[in-house]
């Protein structure tokens, strides 16, 4: 039994069974080709989309860490510059109680024993 190929351009004749999808070997083996690079081609516009998307991730962590980084060296030199502020009042404030011992022990030199307390006294409490 005779048959023709149905492959686009094709003019083979095989000889026997018609095969189900009617293509000579060469046909057949060209399509199954042409399959197979389609396959391979989507694969690898997966793999190089996956790959873009990492990248893009990798990206993004990096600006996250930069914009982390910033934040916590801002916060930092606020704090340091709270606690120089903090230091320099203490040390203006310990400057005043001094002049003002100073004064006290001019103007009235019967409270001098007063004046040279260098910490107040806590009040005690009994219960």
């Amino acid at each position: 039994m005779w048959w023709d190929c149905e492959g686009k351009g094709c003019t083979a004749t095989g000889k026997g069974t018609r095969p189900t999808d009617g293509l000579c070997w060469q046909c057949h083996d060209r399509t199954e080709a042409e399959l197979i690079e389609h396959a391979t081609a989507d694969l690898l516009a997966e793999r190089d989309a996956a790959y873009a998307a990492q990248a893009e991730r990798a990206k993004a962590a990096a600006q996250w860490n930069a914009m982390l980084a910033d934040a916590y060296a801002e916060h930092a030199g606020r704090e340091a510059a709270k606690s120089a502020e903090v230091r320099a009042r203490r040390a203006a404030e310990a400057e005043e109680v001094r002049r003002l011992r100073e004064q006290l022990v001019r103007e009235h030199p019967e409270l001098a024993a007063y004046a040279q307390q260098t910490e107040p006294q806590a009040a005690v409490t009994l219960f």
